[in-house]
C-alpha cells in the first residue's frame, strides 16, 4: 500500500536548492523536497527537466550549488567522497560508462576490492549469479547486450555493496519489456530490503511500484504525490509530454466498472502484488 510521507524519515532532503552551469544555464532553481527513508520514488519530468542534474547533486558530483542538501539527516558538504560513495549507488543512463577493466567478472570484483573484502572474487560470483550472468564471468563488456550491460551495472554497484540510497538514472535505456520486468523485481526487493530507491525517468511505465512521484520540469518540483495523483492528472501530464503508464490505463478502466473499489490505490496494489507473485519466466537477452 502507499506509504504515509510523514510517517518516513529523510533519505534525502533538498532546501532551496538551485545550480547553474559554468555557462550561467539554470539547472535547477529553487529545489525544496523530502524523499522518505524505505521508499521507491520515481522522478519523472521531460528531457531537460533538471532529473540527472538533482542526482549528480545528490553524490556532490556538482559542489558550486546554493541551498541545502542532506543525506540522511546530516549536510552534504560534511561527507567526503568515499563517504557519499558508500551510502548511496549511483546507476548512469548508459551502462557502459561504468565499466572500467572490461572482464565482467573483473567490473563485479573492483568494489569489494575497494572496499577491503577478503573474498572479493566470492562476492563478484555471487552477484553475477543473482544478476543470472553466471555464464558470462569471463566475457568482455563489450559482448553484451543492452539487458546484461544493465544487470552488471546492478551486479558491479548495489549487489555487492551495502548502499542505502540507490539512484538509477533511465534505467530503462537501451533494454527490453523483459528486462525491464525484471529489473522492476529488482528494485521492488531492493525497497522491501529498507533502501531508499530513486528512478529518474520520462517513460512513466517504469513508476508503477512507486510509493511516490515527483514531476520536474525547467529545473522546478512541479508536483510530488501517489502514484495516481499524478497519472490522474492527465491536463499536467499532457503538458509536459508524458503519458499515463500504459497497464494503469487498463486497471482505471476496470476500476470504473467496480464501484465497490472505493480507491484506485487499492486496486493497482492489489494487481501489481498478483502480477508480481506470478512465476519468474525468467528473460531473455
Amino acid at each position: 500500500m502507499p506509504r504515509s510521507l510523514g510517517a518516513d524519515e529523510p533519505a534525502v532532503q533538498y532546501s532551496d536548492v538551485s545550480y547553474s552551469y559554468p555557462d550561467g544555464t539554470s539547472a535547477l532553481d529553487g529545489i525544496t523536497l523530502t524523499l522518505p527513508k524505505h521508499a521507491l520514488i520515481g522522478v519523472i519530468g521531460p528531457n531537460g527537466a533538471g532529473k540527472s542534474s538533482l542526482a549528480k547533486l545528490t553524490i556532490n558530483l556538482f559542489d558550486k550549488y546554493r541551498g541545502s542538501i542532506k543525506l540522511l539527516g546530516r549536510e552534504l558538504r560534511q561527507y567526503t567522497t568515499q563517504q557519499i560513495a558508500d551510502t548511496v549507488s549511483f546507476i548512469t543512463q548508459n551502462p557502459k560508462e561504468m565499466f572500467i577493466t572490461g572482464i565482467v567478472r573483473e567490473e563485479a570484483e573492483l568494489l569489494p576490492k575497494t572496499r577491503g573484502s577478503s573474498n572479493p572474487r566470492k562476492k563478484a560470483l555471487e552477484a553475477l549469479h543473482k544478476a543470472g550472468l553466471d555464464d558470462l564471468a569471463n566475457s568482455s563488456v563489450d559482448t553484451l547486450s543492452g539487458g546484461q550491460s544493465r544487470m552488471l551495472t546492478l551486479a558491479s554497484t548495489v549487489f555487492v555493496s551495502d548502499s542505502k540510497i540507490i539512484i538509477l538514472d533511465e534505467p530503462e535505456y537501451g533494454i527490453d519489456l523483459g528486462i525491464q520486468e525484471t529489473l522492476l523485481n529488482y528494485i521492488s526487493q531492493l525497497r522491501a530490503e529498507g533502501k531508499t530507491v530513486i528512478i529518474l525517468t520520462h517513460n512513466l511505465d517504469m513508476t508503477l511500484l512507486c510509493d511516490y512521484i515527483v514531476l520536474m520540469a525547467e529545473g522546478k518540483i512541479i508536483k510530488m504525490g501517489h502514484p495516481s495523483e499524478i497519472y490522474e492528472d492527465q491536463a499536467m501530464l499532457q503538458r509536459y509530454s508524458l503519458d499515463q503508464p500504459q497497464l494503469y490505463s487498463i486497471f482505471r478502466e476496470a476500476w470504473k466498472h467496480h464501484s465497490y473499489i472505493k480507491n484506485i490505490d487499492v486496486l493497482l496494489h492489489y494487481l501489481l502484488a498478483a502480477l508480481q507473485s506470478s512465476p519468474d519466466d525468467g528473460y531473455e537477452s
